[in-house]
């Protein structure tokens, strides 16, 4: 059934789910709500609700790239299945707006074969894995993205090299200038602290996300490697960027002041990726329904936990 459903991408698909995400989104609103009086408490849900909707219709667009080629909308429904589980993140709107922007970043990575117009996707990448950053500054380390990406697609042109580094200029400058007109001081410029910390709490804001990650690396990992297998060596590359994607969302979780859930956010989503190509290749039918049950039984089980 969910399988039916699911394996178009037609409108009411992304109606169903974006119902089920505001419901979610509104869920973890409600106590912070309650006892507002002023425009800004009212208005920094609306903006963080921005930043999630635009990660859900980025990831969507990041499926349908020539790097996965998915017609279905499998990944989104994951998405939105399991990112309940990580519902503190519903409450940090910078959080949020971050991961928006991180978002987009990818959508242009999944499409840097296009040699023609390389530079500008290039900059693009860039500057919006900068503007990122501006928000959670952990996320600089996947700048490294954009000179992989260079290395991939266009290493011997020598000034794309200097792209990377304007785009954090232009960003930079911009953020200074917002910073000196509205604070008269350079309070935006933030730059990361890297710190070890790990530690494990047994309750089930912990149990539920992690357990979800582990099953989804299982069933991706699996599905991944079948993907490498048959896939032609430019499609290769792009799964070997999910790999990657991956190391790097695990460093990001645990090099944090603060052991918290929400900074798993970033290995979330190549687990999303790898899990729905899984979905998409199998060709038993029963095991694609049963794993779809199990996170849609999984995710609104944890709402009625939180």
């Amino acid at each position: 059934m969910l399988t039916s459903f699911f394996k178009n991408s037609k409108p009411i698909n992304f109606l169903v789910l974006l119902v089920l995400l505001l419901g979610q989104y509104l869920a973890a609103q409600k106590h912070e709500m309650e006892g507002s009086q002023t425009w800004l408490n009212y208005l920094l849900p609306v903006v963080g609700f921005l930043g999630l909707v635009v990660a859900f219709l980025y990831l969507n667009a990041v499926v349908k790239t020539k790097a996965f080629a998915q017609k279905n909308t499998y990944a989104v429904l994951i998405f939105v299945l399991g990112i309940a589980c990580f519902y503190p993140i519903f409450n940090d709107h910078q959080a949020l707006l971050a991961y928006g922007f991180w978002m987009i970043a990818l959508r242009i990575l999944f499409g840097m074969q296009d040699v023609q117009h390389f530079g500008k996707k290039l900059f693009d990448l860039s500057f919006f894995l900068v503007i990122a950053a501006t928000f959670n500054p952990q996320l600089y380390v996947y700048l490294l993205f954009a000179y992989l990406s260079i290395l991939f697609f266009s290493p011997n042109q020598i000034t794309h090299y200097f792209i990377p580094i304007l785009a954090c200029l232009a960003v930079w400058l911009i953020v200074l200038a917002i910073s000196l007109l509205g604070y008269d001081d350079t309070r935006l410029l933030l730059w990361p602290e890297w710190t070890i910390n790990f530690e494990w709490k047994n309750d089930l804001n912990f149990i539920f996300p992690l357990g979800l990650m582990g099953f989804l690396l299982l069933l991706g990992f699996f599905g991944l490697l079948a993907a490498i297998q048959k896939s032609q060596s430019s499609q290769k590359i792009y799964y070997r960027l999910v790999l990657l994607l991956l190391m790097f969302g695990g460093f990001i979780a645990v090099f944090q002041e603060q052991f918290l859930i929400q900074n798993f956010i970033y290995l979330f989503l190549p687990l999303v990726l790898m899990a729905s190509i899984w979905v998409t290749q199998t060709k038993t039918k029963w095991k694609s329904e049963s794993v779809l049950l199990f996170l849609t039984i999984l995710g609104l089980a944890y709402n009625f936990f939180i």
